[in-house]
């Protein structure tokens, strides 16, 4: 969130209006970013997201980091049933 900071805060801020919608709160809102500023991290956890990322600069590492994630997602996280309509 380095020098476009504001702009990512401001795609989460207009997201939580789509957040509210009961298909796509099971999509995780995960932030992935160069800065590691504790200001940037609580404001991304205020405004809903459910993960927050510092980008490693080394690109093996950020692959490992994201396969991490991608698992956790998919394997250890229990989402909610869909509803019939």
């Amino acid at each position: 969130m380095e020098e476009s900071g504001s702009q990512g805060i401001l795609l989460i801020e207009d997201s939580a209006e789509d957040y509210q919608d009961e298909r796509v709160r099971t999509i995780p809102m995960v932030v992935v970013t160069t800065s590691a500023q504790p200001y940037d991290i609580d404001v991304c956890y205020q405004l809903g997201a459910n993960s927050y990322m510092v980008k490693p600069v080394d690109f093996e590492r950020l692959r490992h980091a994201l396969e991490l994630l991608r698992r956790y997602w998919f394997s250890v996280v229990i989402l909610p049933q869909r509803r019939s309509p």
